[in-house]
Order: structure tokens, then C-alpha cells, then sequence
């Protein structure tokens, strides 16, 4: 449901799953707005999820995404860590489990979002059933 609008490649961080808790790996270090050539059909999400230290010597980070999937996406970026969002739970018009999952992987991959808890037997067996947290909620932007 997504595609990378410039030339970035990131390795995903992690594998989700329904029952994965994630929330933003930083405050305000994205916004979704509605593509002005399409509308009624895609949404944009810039992000400054890997700005560079220096002014302008990197672009700003955008992917595109379906209309459908700007509800599930606006909870992923709303979430934080006194409220984390379960990947289930997110609102999706088509209400499938392989959309939320698809649109958390995205953000995910892009290293926007932070996985709090993860139930799957491998990543448990990993780091005991949750990963470690920083002291990076306000930095970034």
C-alpha cells in the first residue's frame, strides 16, 4: 500500500505482528498530508526520520500511501509511549489484518516507529518478549 518516494532503502528493524505494540520512535518528526496531484486517491507522509546534522544536505524523506490507509497511519503517529498502539487495533477502512499490518511494517521499515512488544515466539525468545527504550521521544526534530 505504500512506495518510497525518494531513493531510501532501509533494512526493517523488526517483523510485526497483530499482537505487536509500536508507537513512534519520534515526536513530531512526521506529517501526512493529501497528495495534491491525486487527492482522492494517495496521501504523503514526509518524515525526518534520517535528516542529515547539516542544513539542506539531505532531502526530506516522503512515502506514498494509499487514501484508505491515512486512519491507521494518523493512530501509529498519535500513539506514544504511555499509549502504544497495537498493530490490530488500527483503523483501517478494509478492516484486514494484512492492510494494518502492511501499513506498521512501512513505518517500521523506515524507522519511524519503535516495536515495545512483540509476542512472537522468535523475538521473545530474542529479548524476552520486549525491547528496551530510549530517551529519544522529543529528539529528531
Amino acid at each position: 500500500p505504500f512506495a518510497p518516494r525518494a531513493d531510501h532503502h532501509h533494512e526493517s528493524t523488526a517483523s510485526l505482528s497483530a499482537e505487536s505494540l509500536v508507537r513512534p520512535r519520534f515526536r513530531r518528526a512526521a506529517r501526512l498530508v493529501a497528495d495534491p496531484e491525486r487527492p482522492d486517491e494517495k496521501v504523503l507522509l514526509y518524515h525526518a526520520g534520517e535528516n542529515a546534522k547539516a542544513f539542506r544536505q539531505k532531502p526530506v524523506a516522503c512515502l506514498d500511501f494509499d487514501l484508505d490507509d491515512a486512519p491507521a497511519i494518523e493512530a501509529l503517529l498519535k500513539a506514544h509511549a504511555a499509549r502504544p498502539v497495537r498493530v490490530r487495533d488500527l483503523p483501517h477502512p478494509s478492516g484486514s489484518l494484512d492492510d494494518k499490518l502492511a501499513v506498521a511494517q512501512a513505518l517500521c521499515d523506515e524507522g519511524l516507529l519503535r516495536v515495545l512488544h512483540e509476542t512472537s515466539s522468535s523475538k521473545a525468545a530474542q529479548s524476552g518478549g520486549t525491547e528496551e527504550e530510549s530517551d529519544d521521544d522529543d529528539g529528531g526534530v
